[in-house]
C-alpha cells in the first residue's frame, strides 16, 4: 500500500508524531497531506522528554507544516 492510502487513515484523528528531533513528539490533528509525506496538522503540542522520560508540554500551535522526512514514527 502507498503512503497516501496509509495516511488517508489518520486524517481528522488525533497522532502523536516522533520527529528526528532527539526527545520531541508532536500531537495533533491532521488535516491534509502531499506525496511528499508533508504533513498539515492544526491543534498542535510539542513535547520533550525530561530526564524522567516523562512528555512535558513545550510549545502549542494552532497549525504546522512537517516535513515527511522528519517523521520517525505516527500513533494513534
Amino acid at each position: 500500500r502507498s503512503l497516501d492510502v496509509h495516511f488517508r487513515e489518520y486524517l481528522n484523528q488525533e497522532v502523536t508524531l516522533k520527529i528526528r528531533v532527539y526527545k520531541v513528539f508532536l500531537k495533533g490533528t491532521i488535516t491534509s497531506f502531499d506525496q511528499n509525506s508533508n504533513l498539515l496538522l492544526k491543534d498542535v503540542s510539542e513535547y520533550m522528554l525530561d530526564e524522567n522520560n516523562e512528555m512535558v508540554e513545550q510549545n502549542k500551535f494552532k497549525e504546522l507544516v512537517l516535513r515527511g522526512d522528519s517523521i520517525v514514527n505516527i500513533s494513534i
